[in-house]
């Protein structure tokens, strides 16, 4: 297939655009380049066969000609992120993505693969495994924006247009865009660089996490699935087996990393946001769907990772590993204007 992938030089785009391409599929990559260091804006991967660096609200039909897909992974990640502004989460997280989906169809693009996310079910309360079949209830800005948007796409279905929503479990694991303010690496680069395994909140909430190799296989799936598997169906993204709470996961990563401890910190107060999740369905329905990182193996790939490259306390407090940080320095430092564009 020939796909357009936004986010393609993201934390899970940079993995998902290599696995789709040695499957054999030709990428055409978008990226706003928050991400990217000045000298390689304009560098395209080789895993594409054209890269645009261009805001998804700015996209048009004729930068979609002739695509048989679109993946859309852009969008303001994490909730800290998105509370910087509620003016672009909407505009780019909800708005720009259904505004994507309509372009795609406008273009003849056929399917149509949602990255998503588990956080739109909120405070679950109690250890019960939720389904796709629960209600949303987002309790944050990012969560709310992801509902919105499945609810604005799900209306464009018919019979020559099939878009499917990918509930992400919390991403986990090494990427050529390594971001270290998702829980597991955040608690392994904190293990590795002090010693300590620190936990914020009380560690009682539960998290699923999967993968950035099993996120982008389930895009591969979707988009080798047969039509009928995959038309207009929300899937949750993970194994049963990696829902834990965090005060399990820091155990994990103490394991993982020779002569950490586990510390809380003080005054550390509970996370609202609590999900147990299941993943029968997909499991069941995308075939092709093969989930094989574990939080226990994926922490000790981070730790090696870091062992090899000497990574250091500066390298763990670099603002680049974290979205929000970044954003706001690209914002003091006047590189971005009041809409969250490139001046240039």
């Amino acid at each position: 297939m020939k796909v357009f992938m936004t986010g393609n030089r993201g934390y899970i785009g940079s993995v998902a655009s290599q696995i789709l391409f040695e499957h054999g599929h030709e990428i055409i990559g978008c990226d706003a380049g928050y991400f990217l260091p000045d000298p390689e804006r304009h560098k395209p991967p080789e895993n594409v066969e054209r890269q645009l660096f261009k805001d998804i609200r700015d996209l048009t039909t004729e930068d979609l000609a002739g695509c048989d897909a679109v993946i859309d992974l852009a969008n303001l990640a994490n909730d800290p992120s998105a509370e910087l502004n509620p003016i672009w989460t909407e505009e780019i997280n909800h708005l720009g993505s259904v505004h994507l989906a309509q372009i795609a169809k406008k273009a003849g693009a056929s399917r149509y693969v949602f990255s998503s996310s588990c956080s739109v079910y909120g405070a679950r309360g109690g250890d019960e495994a939720v389904s796709e079949e629960a209600p949303a209830a987002p309790i944050t800005a990012y969560a709310k924006a992801k509902v919105l948007a499945e609810n604005g796409i799900s209306k464009l279905r018919d019979r020559s247009f099939h878009p499917v929503f990918l509930r992400n479990s919390t991403v986990f694991g090494l990427s050529p865009r390594l971001r270290l303010d998702l829980v597991v690496n955040n608690l392994v680069g904190w293990a590795y660089t002090t010693g300590e395994v620190k936990l914020l909140s009380t560690g009682n909430a539960w998290r699923p996490n999967v993968h950035t190799r099993d996120a982008s296989s389930a895009i591969y799936a979707c988009l080798e699935a047969e039509t009928d598997a995959m038309s207009g169906q929300v899937f949750n993204v993970g194994m049963d087996s990696e829902n834990y709470r965090v005060i399990e996961i820091a155990q994990i990563v103490c394991k993982a990393v020779p002569g950490s401890k586990v510390v809380v910190a003080e005054g550390a107060q509970p996370d609202k946001r609590s999900y147990r999740v299941s993943f029968a369905k997909i499991r069941r329905t995308l075939k092709k769907f093969r989930p094989e990182w574990t939080t226990e193996r994926g922490a000790k790939e981070l730790y090696e990772h870091m062992r090899k490259a000497g990574f250091t306390k500066a390298d763990f407090e670099t603002d680049l590993y974290y979205n929000v940080r970044h954003l706001k320095k690209l914002m003091g430092e006047g590189k971005v204007d009041g809409t969250l564009r490139f001046r240039s």
